[in-house]
């Protein structure tokens, strides 16, 4: 509940880097099977983390962290900082 703002947080702020290393493969100087690996590797990385790690964290750290982050992550997204 509360990881799930942070990481879009920090992986929406470093969209730059992604984009440069997208258009790198569309416009073939690298192979788009890294794009496909790098979606495979992320999504499996959010299982680990969703499974492994999020319930070892108790909930009077992860409730706190929850309510201040959620109405960041919204503000972000509402004003479109994001």
């Amino acid at each position: 509940m509360a990881l799930w703002p942070i990481s879009l947080l920090i992986l929406v702020s470093h969209t730059e880097a992604f984009g440069r290393w997208v258009d790198s493969m569309m416009y073939g100087r690298h192979s788009m099977i890294w794009f496909y690996l790098a979606f495979i590797g992320i999504v499996c990385f959010g299982i680990f983390i969703a499974f492994k790690i999020a319930p070892k964290i108790p909930l009077f750290v992860s409730i706190p962290i929850a309510v201040i982050m959620w109405p960041i992550f919204l503000w972000f997204a509402w004003m479109h900082l994001i």
